[in-house]
């Protein structure tokens, strides 16, 4: 005989008791929300997602936005092609990033959502490394043999997603394709009304691209981010683009964007040397109040331009506020430096904040090893495969 799952009641107060939402990046993705990306193909949103599973995965920022840390498991239906040079392109740009110790794991397989022997197989092993966010590109790949039209099994899909995010406690995203000649995403309307936020991303006549929030479900639709693809030179000749924050007002990139205190604070740190300084020493260097401080180095944290490991500060991608060239060059030896950004504890389950902003307590953690995310992945010249 078959029995009813157990229906749980919640009062007021079991309501008021719940853990509050909390930003996975910025104003952008919370915890444990449903997401999609919908953008025709070849458009860039493969790559937009790789340096969102990369960012939060190492506590960079990402379009500008402060991001929560954690493990990131990345299902790339669509197999290996183009997605490592994507990741080597998006470390040359973080060099301080050691690539041996990133809690990122790919999937190079589709897995059925429609399936429930795969969606097993992959909770299973997504159980032994809880990741903060699931990316399922694309969810064409991940449709089996299904309907997109049809509400049953778009249906079947999002329960899919909704058992990932009930077993990791973390977020996932879709990355999906507009129905032919339109905007809208491809398939059923169920999927639309079940995600927590949609975003569209479309190229423009100015050769930019347009990431629009066209969907927030218990939130404030964000402002548009206009970005650009930037071509990164790769050991060998061979390139891959990563997406960089454009300023539409200024014609730069939001790095160039400072206050004249913010700018002195960023040169004071990169004549301290490559060492770095604590924050003590870093405002005493720089002569500003406490204030100023603070709200200087949460900035510089914001964009990305500093670093922070332990107690340690140190520049990241300039010594200066000026834009980034339109094309840069890595050689091999920029690859592997330093991890300025340790994985916290996930904020459902104890410990840490989870954010990834300047303004938490100094932590000194090892960083995690394999046996930390214990995953059978493939390996490709020491990046996790």
């Amino acid at each position: 005989m078959l029995t009813r799952p157990r229906v749980r009641l919640l009062s007021l107060d079991d309501l008021a008791a719940l853990p509050p939402t909390r930003p996975l990046a910025g104003r952008l993705l919370q915890w444990g929300g449903l997401y999609i990306v919908i953008a025709p193909p070849g458009t860039g949103k493969s790559t937009l997602a790789v340096g969102l599973s990369l960012s939060i995965s190492t506590g960079m920022p990402w379009l500008g936005e402060a991001v929560a840390t954690g493990p990131v498991v990345y299902v790339s239906g669509e197999g290996l092609a183009g997605l490592p040079k994507r990741v080597d392109a998006w470390l040359a740009l973080h060099p301080t990033v050691d690539r041996r110790t990133v809690p990122i794991r790919f999937v190079t397989e589709a897995i059925n959502l429609l399936n429930e022997s795969h969606v097993n197989a992959l909770l299973a092993t997504l159980t032994a490394m809880p990741p903060v966010l699931v990316v399922l590109d694309t969810l064409a790949r991940c449709f089996g043999g299904g309907d997109e039209n049809s509400a049953s099994d778009m249906g079947k899909a999002v329960a899919a997603c909704d058992r990932i995010r009930a077993a990791t406690e973390g977020a996932v995203l879709l990355l999906h394709h507009p129905s032919k000649g339109k905007t809208d995403a491809r398939g059923s309307g169920a999927l639309l009304g079940a995600v927590d936020t949609a975003m569209q991303l479309a190229s423009e006549d100015d050769g930019v691209l347009r990431l629009t929030c066209i969907k927030a479900k218990d939130t404030e639709l964000f402002a548009p981010r206009t970005l650009r693809l930037l071509p990164v030179v790769l050991p060998g000749g061979e390139s891959a683009c990563v997406l960089q924050l454009v300023d539409v007002s200024a014609g730069t990139t939001r790095s160039s964007r400072l206050t004249p205190k913010h700018q002195h604070a960023l040169e004071t740190l990169a004549r301290l040397g490559t060492e770095g300084a604590t924050y003590t020493a870093w405002r005493q260097a720089s002569g500003l109040t406490d204030t100023s401080m603070r709200r200087a180095r949460t900035t510089l944290l914001g964009l990305g331009l500093v670093g922070k490991d332990g107690d340690q500060y140190r520049v990241v991608e300039n010594r200066s506020a000026t834009a980034m060239n339109s094309q840069t060059t890595a050689n091999g030896s920029d690859l592997a430096a330093h991890n300025y950004s340790q994985p916290q504890p996930h904020p459902f389950r104890g410990g840490g904040d989870g954010g990834g902003g300047g303004g938490s307590a100094d932590r000194d953690e090892p960083p995690p090893t394999d046996a930390d995310y214990p995953l059978d992945l493939a390996s490709r010249d020491g990046w996790p495969g």
